[in-house]
């Protein structure tokens, strides 16, 4: 309930959908070397792959541009290094965790998921690996980013948020961390096509019929049952009801 109730924030604030799917993270490295070839990104790069995990379920499409934005910012040369021979980037893939604290539970709970560090550097090792990272899960600022390259970060924020994960930026090194299944933590209906902002609800049809459902003479049969069984006040049962039409939807 807790995540739910930050998902609802989040779309109302600063909301990105996901389209997730469970892809192998050796085909996603692939992919991720055909984007950069495919625009003339030749920016060297080593891979120091750690991780013990074969999959992630994430949003592959979204990851792959953080990771293609952020090669193409360390990889452009500086003010007075323009012919210099590029040095090759390094990209870490490495296993750690992430933690999430959920006090709406209870008091001091905090729900650890297993994550990914992704680290792209013009270091020539990777930055410590600590045992956990803490994500931020409040709203992003709302203030414009002055430059080009601010904008391609706060967008690149903007996808690791939505993967409820952690983002640490530095001059020559950026350093993300998403959960290995995105699923433990996202609500699935933030990525419902009618929970979108802007998007009219769609009311239940609850006088749908089939050769196997009748929804009037189902809605009456349990009415009646409540009535028979119990106190309950059926105009409070019939609020609920419809509150379900309009929550589930085309569901």
């Amino acid at each position: 309930m807790a995540f739910q109730l930050q998902g609802i924030d989040t779309r109302a604030q600063d909301y990105l959908p996901l389209q997730v799917a469970s892809v192998p993270i050796k085909q996603w490295l692939t992919t991720l070397q055909e984007e950069l070839r495919d625009q003339g990104i030749d920016q060297p790069i080593r891979c120091q792959q750690t991780t013990q995990h074969k999959e992630l379920v994430c949003d592959p499409e979204r990851l792959t541009t953080l990771l293609l934005k952020s090669i193409a910012a360390l990889g452009e040369p500086t003010a007075g290094h323009q012919e210099e021979e590029q040095q090759p980037l390094l990209l870490g893939l490495e296993d750690t965790w992430l933690h999430y604290p959920l006090p709406d539970v209870a008091e001091g709970y905090v729900k650890k998921v297993k994550a990914l560090r992704m680290v792209v550097t013009t270091a020539d090792s990777l930055p410590a690996l600590a045992p956990c990272y803490w994500p931020d899960l409040t709203n992003s600022a709302a203030t414009a980013p002055a430059t080009t390259q601010a904008l391609e970060q706060r967008a690149n924020e903007r996808i690791i948020k939505a993967h409820y994960g952690y983002a640490e930026v530095a001059p020559n090194t950026l350093l993300y961390v998403i959960p290995v299944d995105v699923q433990e933590v996202r609500p699935k209906d933030m990525d419902k096509r009618h929970m979108a902002l802007g998007v009219a609800p769609v009311r239940a049809n609850d006088h749908y019929k089939s050769n196997q459902v009748d929804a009037q003479a189902q809605e009456k049969e349990f009415l009646a049952a409540v009535a028979q069984r119990s106190r309950a006040d059926l105009g409070l049962v019939k609020t609920a009801l419809e509150l379900i039409k309009w929550y589930h939807g085309p569901v």
